[in-house]
C-alpha cells in the first residue's frame, strides 16, 4: 500500500503515530472543523519500512464509513471531559478505555489530576479560543470517536477509512508522522 518512515504504534496515552496517520488521512479527503478517533489500544504496531493491506485493517478491522457531525463548542468540552474522566477518573472502577481520544484540528491543555469536570484547561480550535455557542463540524469514525449522545446532523461520508489511509500512503512516499500535541498535559 505504501511505505512509512515513522513506527506506527497505539503505545501512548495521550497521543500516538497510528492515530496521528488516521486521522490525517481523514483529514486529506473530508473536509471538516475537526477529526476524531477513539483512543483504541488494539493493533499490531507497524515498523518502518513497507505498509500492507492487513496493517491497514489492523489498526481499523472493520473498515468503518466516515461520517460528519455538528457539535457546538459546549457539546465538544462535554465530550472531552467525559473522555478524560474515563481515562483518568480517580476512581479506578470508573476508568475506561485507558487511552485519551484521539483528536486533529484541535488543542487542548488539561491536568489529568483534577477532579471530574474540571480537567481541561483551555481549548483551541484552529488557533481560536473554543467558542461554547459556536458549531463546529467533525469528521470522526465509530460512535466511540464521537458518542451519539452529543451533536446534530449526522451524515455519512461514503468514505471508507481503509481507502483514505491508501489514498494517503500512496500521495505521501515514504509517509513520515509528526506528532500534532493536540492533547497537552500542563
Amino acid at each position: 500500500m505504501g511505505v512509512t518512515a515513522t513506527g506506527l504504534h497505539r503505545g501512548t496515552s495521550v497521543e500516538c503515530p497510528a492515530d496521528d496517520f488516521l486521522l490525517a488521512s481523514i483529514r486529506a479527503l473530508v473536509p471538516a472543523d475537526l477529526y476524531f478517533s477513539n483512543g483504541w489500544r488494539y493493533g499490531a504496531p507497524i515498523p518502518p519500512g513497507p505498509v500492507q493491506l492487513n496493517d491497514l485493517y489492523d489498526l481499523v478491522p472493520m473498515d468503518s464509513e466516515i461520517e460528519t457531525v455538528e457539535l457546538t463548542g459546549a457539546e465538544l468540552r462535554q465530550m472531552l471531559e467525559k473522555n478524560l474522566e474515563s481515562t483518568y477518573s480517580q476512581d479506578p472502577l470508573h476508568q475506561m478505555g485507558g487511552y485519551v481520544k484521539r483528536a486533529l484540528g484541535l488543542k487542548a491543555y488539561f491536568k489529568a489530576e483534577n477532579p471530574k469536570g474540571s480537567r481541561l484547561q483551555t481549548v483551541f480550535i484552529k488557533d481560536q479560543p473554543l467558542d461554547p455557542e459556536r458549531t463546529y463540524t467533525a469528521a470522526y469514525i465509530t460512535s466511540q470517536g464521537v458518542p451519539h449522545q452529543v451533536g446534530r446532523n449526522r451524515r455519512k461520508t461514503g468514505q471508507h477509512v481503509v481507502a483514505v489511509m491508501r489514498a494517503y500512503l500512496t500521495q505521501h512516499r515514504p509517509m513520515v508522522v509528526h506528532p500534532h500535541a493536540t492533547f497537552v498535559v500542563v
